[in-house]
């Protein structure tokens, strides 16, 4: 019973900070509207695995995959900037592309795992997420904070695979609802649709800009890419 219930406390807890717009609900919109539903439950279904890992991370396997806190703060320091040209060569690309319908049997849906898994991945802020979330949860004795008690390992990681569920949910809805609207998308609109979505993209790297900007120094950057 224990077990069933650190998974719904998973799948509610991930399907409400999953609602807010971001990268990664903009992808499944878009590539529900132009490749069609399943499309879009590809990119959820890389996007909740990349969320199972930071997940993961947070209950602590951070420690056994980082030798040091500072190998830790170099790795995520790197995502964060890889996901920089990321989200500018998908704004980029919107804004240039033009949207002229297509016949289904021309609409492949390969790319969909990976779009989900690296916008999800390239941002580190999730494992800092996870971890207030999951502090906050122990500490209210939601869910088990004794590493003593037997249940204390399988208890989180099941807690994780719930975030997980929780998490494709309600991308998949996000997903199903798209495809729901797709029909009533004229070409003006489409076009209009990707525009919108592009300059969100563009927003969204300038925000990492100005976030890297005012959390690191140079030497940061100097100490981490000059190795390479």
């Amino acid at each position: 019973m224990i077990y069933l219930f650190h998974a719904l406390v998973g799948v509610l807890v991930s399907f409400v900070m999953a609602m807010p717009v971001g990268p990664v609900n903009l992808a499944i919109v878009q590539g529900t509207i132009d490749r069609g539903r399943d499309f879009g439950y590809r990119i959820a279904a890389g996007s909740a695995l990349a969320e199972l890992f930071y997940c993961l991370l947070a209950v602590g396997l951070v420690n056994f995959l980082f030798a040091s806190a500072a190998q830790q703060e170099n790795t995520f320091l790197a995502l964060q900037v890889a996901s920089v040209p990321l989200l500018l060569t998908l704004g980029i690309a919107n804004l240039i592309k033009r949207t002229e319908p297509k016949p289904p049997s021309s609409l492949g849906h390969k790319g969909g795992y990976f779009i989900g898994l690296s916008l999800n991945m390239a941002n580190p802020a999730l494992l800092l997420l996870w971890t207030a979330i999951t502090s906050f949860l122990k500490s209210r004795n939601i869910i088990v904070d004794d590493p003593e008690n037997p249940v204390y390992f399988p208890s989180l990681m099941i807690y994780s695979i719930g975030v997980a569920v929780g998490t494709f949910g309600i991308q998949a809805l996000i997903a199903y609802l798209s495809s729901r609207r797709a029909t009533a998308l004229n070409s003006y609109r489409r076009q209009l649709l990707t525009r919108i979505i592009g300059l969100a993209y563009l927003g969204f790297a300038a925000y990492q800009v100005y976030d890297l900007y005012f959390n690191y120094e140079w030497a940061d950057f100097i100490r981490i890419f000059g190795r390479v």
